[in-house]
């Protein structure tokens, strides 16, 4: 049966193919294996040349409001992120489209979910507020509008009360504009205008059964305002995935790393219990029985995980609100186990999104044709600890934004 376990050091092994922490089989040391080389990471020129407009006049005046205002002009998702606040939802069964958040396997009617609400042309649920908010600030150009809500904000169901909206511009490219639910000066929600067609302005008063009022602009032009672009090393398959995570692009995240997948050998499912970490429950309902070969996509903690579906690691990933912190030439020598591939290149990133305890960094580990094929945390490191392999040390790695 084939499962990826991860001992401390953080390095996969596969059955009858264990690599130890501390030395080869015979107790000898492992010669170190180590990235060879540091990329340069630069800083295009073209932000520079896009004076982004000093627009302190669109504020409310409230210290609480404001601070979310320019959390959003600065595109700072850390900030942000620390603004969210998220709420204890009761999970159903129940199919169809809006209501409360959907339970997931192994839990009951009624069993309490931390969610954050988000609607578009229909209401959703997710776990991970960080990466929504982060993959539409970036394309904010601007407050058009802050109002208080007149009558029930409910939107008739489980979203949170709210006592203030506030209206951002975005590129049209992408959406005509989003709104932030806020009470008490905390992010309660996100609503994006369904219809591009939909003027600016029927955000204000859309889905509030009494309307709202306004208490402060509308501004009717955006800020010209773009988003600066992520930093370059010259490598396209490095800056690719530089790009969506700076965008916070889940899908081309996914994307890429369902590619990768195809690339990895199978994990074969199991019926459950599940005999430890690492294993990949069977699924029924398409007919799986144990041993049956499936597709997945593997993240390193302390122990190895295997997911069928990366959407959700990368979320999680995102969810941190990460900062680039070094980018190395992964080592040429093959991985210890197929499951858990170097691939061409390590993209180390500080989170620091995550709650404390849950560790400071993570790398990404990506091919040379710019496919995500794994997500490394192993056991809280060190960032520097993360430009390791077999916890050897390295030689110095300069990493330089220029």
């Amino acid at each position: 049966m084939l499962r990826s376990l991860l001992a401390l050091c953080a390095v996969a092994a596969l059955p009858l193919a264990l690599v130890a922490c501390d030395g080869d089989a015979e107790g000898g040391t492992p010669s170190p294996i180590v990235p060879t080389a540091s990329l340069t990471l630069t800083a295009s020129s073209e932000a520079s040349e896009t004076p982004v407009a000093a627009e302190g006049d669109r504020r409310t005046g409230d210290p609480q409001l404001d601070a979310i205002i320019e959390a959003v002009e600065a595109r700072d998702v850390a900030a942000l992120d620390g603004l969210v606040e998220y709420q204890q939802i009761g999970c159903t069964f129940a199919q169809g489209l809006g209501g409360p958040p959907k339970c997931e396997p192994g839990m009951t009617e009624g069993d309490e979910m931390r969610m954050f609400p988000v609607a578009s042309c229909e209401g959703t649920w997710t776990r991970t507020a960080t990466q929504v908010l982060g993959s539409f600030v970036q394309d904010t150009r601007g407050l058009y509008a802050a109002a208080e809500p007149l009558g029930d904000s409910s939107l008739g169901g489980e979203w949170p009360v709210a006592d203030t909206l506030l209206v951002f511009h975005v590129d049209d490219t992408v959406t005509p504009g989003i709104r932030l639910h806020v009470a008490d000066g905390r992010i309660v929600g996100l609503w994006i205008n369904c219809a591009p067609a939909d003027p600016l302005s029927e955000l204000l008063e859309a889905g509030m059964t009494d309307g709202a009022n306004v208490i402060a602009g509308p501004w009717d032009e955006p800020i010209d305002a773009p988003t600066a672009p992520p930093p370059s090393t010259g490598a396209e398959a490095v800056d690719s995935i530089l790009a969506a995570v700076a965008r916070y692009d889940a899908v081309a995240l996914r994307e890429s790393a369902l590619r990768a997948m195809g690339d990895l050998p199978p994990a074969e499912c199991e019926e459950p219990p599940l005999q430890g970490p690492g294993g990949v429950e069977c699924d029924p309902k398409n007919g799986e029985v144990a041993g049956d070969p499936v597709s997945v996509f593997p993240i390193a903690h302390c122990e190895g995980v295997l997911e069928r579906d990366p959407m959700d690691p990368i979320r999680g990933f995102l969810n941190g609100a990460p900062v680039l912190h070094a980018v190395a030439e992964a080592p040429s020598e093959p991985s210890p186990s197929e499951l858990y591939p170097h691939g061409a290149y390590w993209l180390v990133y500080e989170l620091p999104g995550l709650p404390d305890g849950t560790g400071e960094g993570v790398r990404l580990h990506v091919t040379a044709e710019g496919d995500l094929t794994a997500i490394w945390y192993g056991c809280a490191p060190p960032l520097e600890e993360l430009l390791q392999y077999e916890g050897q040390p390295l030689p110095e790695i300069e990493v330089t934004q220029e």
